[in-house]
């Protein structure tokens, strides 16, 4: 079993600059765990949060002319695989699954403020 400790979960959780060869600055946070579902089409706050999300992460890269807030093919392309290496199915759907798949990085990683600590 591994113990939780849980943070404030409703601070903003910046992931830094979007790449690091681009002049995007967008930055993900916490909403994008708790938000609507997102799918290609998509517009606004949770897909560029996903952008950025999947940015840092380096499965996303966009030239600095391509405008973020829309979820396209390249952000598909890119969520299926952060799904497939991280054992969600690997869909391009930006749903329940691969929340739970984030979440349990960050606290993996303690970027939550909180981090996941073996029972003692």
């Amino acid at each position: 079993m591994q113990k939780i400790t849980v943070g404030v979960f409703a601070i903003m959780l910046a992931f830094g600059a979007f790449a690091a060869n681009s002049a995007h600055a967008a930055t993900a946070s916490l909403s994008i765990l708790y938000g609507s579902d997102l799918q290609s089409g998509a517009t606004g706050n949770g897909a560029t949060e996903l952008q950025a999300f999947l940015g840092e992460q380096g499965y996303l890269n966009v030239a600095p002319t391509v405008s973020l807030g829309y979820f396209g093919g390249q952000t598909k392309a890119a969520l299926i695989q952060y799904q497939a290496s991280h054992n969600v199915p690997a869909t391009g759907y930006f749903g329940p699954l691969t929340k739970n798949a984030i979440q349990q990085e960050m606290l993996a990683h303690c970027w939550l403020g909180a981090c996941m600590t073996p029972n003692m």
